[in-house]
């Protein structure tokens, strides 16, 4: 029987599931290393990948309609906790990828699907001593990942296992321990981090948290460092460099051009002439033909940033935030950002540049003294 996350590579290739270009390419990439699997000197471990995914059934939803019932993920979701924890290195055994970037439109289930993992790297991960961190730019967004993971455990069966305390969880026999930890926090060095969970990264203004998280990771022998965030507005920041290198490492992995085999990045989002230049605009299609860029108004594209369409994103919210959009320019940049995961270079538009261009008559000139 063929392994979940195989499937939906398969699916999103040939076009059953609509995803956009770089989760093509995350999904070539997938079944590259399968095939070169013993080349690249790596192996696919698909009893780990579901023993995490029946780590999940221990986990309930807690809040919304889902609340107290176990956690069964979408295909696309497995297909990332496949990547990560199923990759491993034959001379140890160990995990291949270190570094996650995982980005993907708001309201698509990333708490949920993050936190299981940072319990599950705590208490089932075979590394005495776990500390386990989720990490933000300040302290309430910390608590993002912490807060659900405490309730996931306070609610179920891990509750005989995990002790819960306000800012910290833990396991007393093994000595290890699940804590929020932010940019503004007076003590980030002198951790031996096991896993850092790095929630929305978009807004962290500065490199220096997340590379005391990096050096933090010296002394273990897999861990993890996992970003998930949403589109961003500021491409001078960390995100938009780790952003950059995650569609560098999936253009690159075929021919060897670029090469990281301990990172692994997905990128759920349109697909927009910004990335593609062979993309056609709107306009350069009227004149020109060719392949237009997505069209953000159109719902029939947005399941490429929503992959929880009609589950935990609801098409009629989105055709209402849409439709604002299309008509009121400063929440437009909100919309692509937020909603189509695309990164704009400010935070809200003025006048949107369509109307500009579709009533443009005739230049004007502006002297100068």
């Amino acid at each position: 029987m063929t392994h979940p996350s195989i499937k939906y590579a398969e699916d999103v290739l040939s076009g059953d599931i609509l995803a956009c270009k770089w989760t093509k390419l995350a999904g070539e990439r997938f079944l590259y290393d399968l095939e070169h699997k013993d080349k690249l000197g790596i192996y696919f471990d698909e009893d780990e990948v579901d023993r995490v995914l029946r780590f999940y059934a221990l986990c309930p939803h807690f809040k919304g309609e889902w609340a107290g019932t176990p956690i069964i993920l979408e295909p696309w979701q497995i297909f990332i906790i496949a990547n990560i924890f199923g990759w491993k290195w034959k001379d140890s055994g160990y995990r291949r990828f270190k570094v996650i970037y995982n980005t993907v439109a708001r309201k698509n289930g990333k708490t949920t699907m993050i936190a299981p993992p940072g319990l599950y790297l705590m208490m089932a991960d075979g590394e005495p001593g776990a500390e386990i961190y989720s990490a933000a730019v300040d302290r309430d967004q910390a608590r993002e990942i912490f807060d659900a993971a405490k309730a996931m455990v306070e609610m179920g069966e891990l509750s005989r296992a995990i002790k819960t305390f306000a800012r910290n969880m833990c396991v007393e026999s093994t000595r290890s321990k699940f804590e929020p930890l932010s940019a503004d926090e007076k003590k980030q060095h002198g951790k031996n981090i096991h896993a850092a969970l790095c929630d929305e990264l978009h807004v962290w203004p500065k490199a220096s948290l997340w590379s005391v998280l990096r050096t933090g990771m010296g002394s273990r022998r897999q861990p993890i460092q996992w970003a998930i965030t949403t589109a961003g507005s500021d491409q001078n920041t960390i995100c938009y460099e780790i952003h950059d290198y995650a569609q560098r490492v999936l253009k690159g992995f075929k021919d060897r051009s670029f090469v990281d085999d301990t990172f692994f990045g997905i990128i759920y989002c349109l697909d927009r002439k910004q990335d593609w230049p062979k993309l056609r605009t709107e306009e350069e299609f009227k004149k020109e033909g060719g392949v237009m860029e997505d069209d953000w108004r159109d719902p029939a594209v947005w399941i490429k940033a929503n992959p929880n369409l009609d589950i935990s994103v609801k098409l009629k919210d989105l055709e209402d935030e849409a439709r604002t959009a299309m008509q009121m320019p400063t929440s437009q940049n909100d919309f692509l950002r937020l909603r189509m995961n695309i990164w704009t270079q400010q935070v809200t538009r003025w006048i949107d540049l369509q109307t500009w261009d579709e009533n443009y008559s005739k230049s004007v000139y502006v002297m100068e003294d």
